[in-house]
């Protein structure tokens, strides 16, 4: 009667039975790796992160805790379908396939280049509603190629043709990311079959990147190309499966092919993986719940989904008509085997056979068999009603198969124009399009080479005047002139101030350049590049108004196609704009020095001269610094100390820099006497330092010899 003594010994006799089984949330430490070395000596506890089934088999993708596998495959005759993402497996035995054994081309959801790994044997130690969470710390930015690289080496060791090829080139990556990028700009403006062309293009120089795939299922999910939207969605979550997008693109897809089951799973395993999510809740929440005590809203609710859940339907009709579990085994196989073209002659034949079973023993009374045929007759009229509503599906798939072929087909022809509009025409076409290669490629300086030779022959006389050009040939030559602008800005210091000069003429308002904000944003990226900050603000600023008070700026066009320069988007060069602006503001870079000299401006005499010393100031020629007995240090200029030495000497030019040793402090206020004095050359380094002798420097100021000459008597060279 004492409830204590009871439940005591049942908690001892818990523990005891759990220990005995061997469950246990730890899962083993470096699990990833004795996977792939097949080193299971004992059972290998892994977290399943990742799973996606076919019709034969299973892949997944399991963690230790702190590494994710790539792909594993499990065949489907021995999955167990209970279990879902989150579940711990107790994996005992595994095995790779060698490519050449393979009789069938390899899964999409496989990876490309090495040999699969199988899992051959296992036991299901918890549920994923047991962990409710992920075990470890897993690293939610590790990319898929980690994953790769973690077991590479074990990959070499099983066959030395794998190479490095498998992670992909830092060139085919650039590329990969610029194709995405444009293809964002296409889907921006909704040219989504643009956009598609550009993703799958993308995905073949890095199929890596989730995002591309993430974002080319979002571009087929609006030409209403579901099943490649889910197809490409399941792929972008086994390469990141802790993105939650990626999981609501992919339960959105299934719902519009009315296929309920698959997501609410994507929505449940989004919430598992990334944690509580509205958008994947409401998904789960707006699914029909079945009541297993009334047969008719459960058959409504199975009715809604696809085809493939006809053996599921019939289930559910046959138990709730208490038919024996013969003929309700005998229905499930039958079902199965439905097809599109064969399906209702297949129910017909499927119900004629149900009058071979009887629903009880022959002593049954008359009320039984009556009350049991009316449940026969009910059963044949909800299972013709669901012929009807698939057969109507498959005439939808159907016709939806038709409409993508159709789109198919115009992507195509598309895609087939644009290669014949990039198709060389002659020598200048030629030119502009190996340009283009070559800036999309960062080869910047070959790319000037490129654009600046089609710029030599396009559109000008002989005398180099485009005065006679049309309105048309005009744009395309201020075009080529504004990407050499943008090359020479981006290649360095060298060639930074002719880049800026081209774009002081573009973005003057008597420039006809129709898209001035762009060539006012690379300016005032030239001026924040040679430290020029003040008017680095005013033309990012100039750039962003407008843009606001000129809505209707386009972007331009690469000479000879229809395809947009990224770098003219007018959302792109708004938030470029806006970045630069808080930069420049905020941007103060320590100078290497700072010019005292009282006309260092007008004595440099050009239009981006500034006291403060870069050395990567595209006009850097070196500084001297003069030092005196009291620790005062000046900079000057080559030029600015050669005006100064002018000044002293009344414009004469015949004191030497040994001449200012001993002299007073330029510094006012300050009475030392000058001690040395440094000279730097064009790279920042000492070039020469003159001193005075060891006995007249003051309190202990480090200074080091004069450099001796090579022939005697030669005195010193001045600057």
């Amino acid at each position: 009667n004492n409830c204590s003594n009871i439940h005591i010994p049942l908690i001892f006799v818990k523990l005891f039975i759990e220990k005995m089984s061997g469950k246990s949330k730890s899962l083993t430490k470096n699990g990833v790796l004795s996977l792939f070395n097949q080193e299971i000596k004992t059972a290998i506890n892994m977290q399943v992160i990742f799973i996606a089934s076919t019709d034969v088999s299973c892949y997944l993708r399991l963690s230790d805790g702190k590494h994710v596998s790539p792909v594993i495959i499990l065949l489907n005759e021995n999955y167990n379908p209970k279990f879902r993402v989150g579940a711990i497996l107790a994996i005992k035995e595994v095995c790779f396939m060698l490519l050449e054994e393979r009789t069938e081309g390899q899964h999409p959801l496989e990876d490309k280049g090495f040999h699969p790994l199988y899992i051959k044997s296992y036991s299901l130690l918890e549920h994923h509603h047991v962990t409710k969470s992920i075990l470890g710390s897993l690293d939610p930015f590790t990319s898929y190629v980690d994953a790769i690289n973690h077991v590479h080496q074990i990959l070499r060791n099983l066959d030395p043709k794998i190479g490095e090829h498998i992670r992909g080139s830092k060139q085919l990556q650039e590329e990969a990311e610029s194709l995405r990028c444009r293809g964002n700009t296409c889907f921006n403006q909704q040219e989504y079959n643009e956009a598609i062309a550009l993703y799958d293009t993308a995905k073949k120089k890095d199929p890596f990147d989730y995002r591309v795939w993430s974002n080319c299922s979002q571009a087929h999910f609006k030409m209403e190309e579901y099943e490649e939207a889910e197809k490409d969605a399941v792929i972008a979550i086994k390469m990141n499966p802790f993105i939650e997008k990626v999981y609501y693109r992919a339960a959105q897809a299934a719902l519009y092919l009315r296929d309920s089951t698959p997501a609410v799973v994507y929505a449940e395993s989004g919430i598992f993986i990334c944690g509580k999510s509205k958008d994947l809740q409401q998904i789960i929440d707006g699914m029909p719940k079945l009541n297993t005590e009334e047969t008719q809203e459960k058959i409504e609710a199975i009715i809604t989904n696809s085809l493939e859940r006809v053996p599921a339907l019939l289930t559910a009709v046959t138990r709730s008509a208490n038919i024996s579990s013969a003929a309700s085994n005998f229905l499930i196989e039958k079902a199965v085997a439905f097809t599109k073209n064969t399906i209702s002659t297949q129910v017909e034949e499927t119900l004629e056979n149900l009058k071979e079973f009887t629903l009880g023993d022959e002593d049954q009374t008359k009320e039984q068999k009556k009350e049991a045929k009316g449940k026969k007759e009910k059963n044949k009229r909800k299972i013709k009603a669901v012929i009807e509503e698939n057969l109507k599906e498959c005439e939808e798939k159907r016709i939806k198969e038709e409409k993508r072929k159709e789109k198919e087909e115009e992507r195509k022809k598309l895609e087939s124009k644009k290669e014949k509009n990039l198709k060389p025409i002659n020598a200048f076409h030629e030119t502009l399009r190996d340009g283009r290669r070559l800036y999309e490629t960062g080869q910047l300086h070959q790319a000037i080479e490129m654009f600046s030779r089609s710029l030599a022959c396009c559109c000008l006389d002989s005398d180099g005047n485009i005065n006679k050009c049309g309105n048309s040939e005009r744009l395309e030559v201020q075009v080529i002139q504004f990407v050499i602008g943008l090359c020479r800005i981006q290649s360095g210091r060298v060639y930074i101030l002719d880049g800026m000069e081209i774009m002081k003429s573009l973005s003057d308002a008597k420039s006809a350049f129709p898209n001035r904000p762009a060539a006012h944003y690379w300016l005032g990226l030239g001026y924040e590049k040679i430290y020029l900050f003040k008017k680095a603000h005013y033309h990012a600023c100039t750039c962003a108004e407008g843009l606001m008070s000129q809505k209707n700026i386009k972007p331009l066009k690469w000479p000879g196609t229809d395809d947009p320069i990224p770098e003219t988007v007018p959302e792109t060069l708004q938030d470029n704009a806006r970045e630069l602006v808080g930069r420049a503001a905020s941007s103060r870079q320590t100078p290497k020095a700072r010019c005292r000299f009282k006309d260092c401006i007008a004595t440099q005499a050009h239009a981006y001269a500034k006291e403060e010393i870069y050395v990567t100031d595209p006009d850097f020629k070196g500084f001297l610094d003069v030092t005196c007995e009291e620790y005062c240090t000046v900079s000057y200029h080559p030029c600015c100390w050669k005006a100064h030495k002018e000044q002293l000497d009344e414009g004469i030019g015949r004191m030497s820099d040994k001449d200012f040793l001993g002299m007073e402090c330029i510094t006012p206020d300050c009475t030392g006497k000058i001690c040395s004095i440094r000279i730097y050359d064009e790279t920042s380094k000492l070039k020469n330092e003159l001193a005075k002798d060891k006995k007249e420097k003051k309190n202990g100021l480090p200074i080091s010899k004069q450099k001796k000459k090579g022939k005697k008597g030669e005195e010193d060279s001045d600057l």
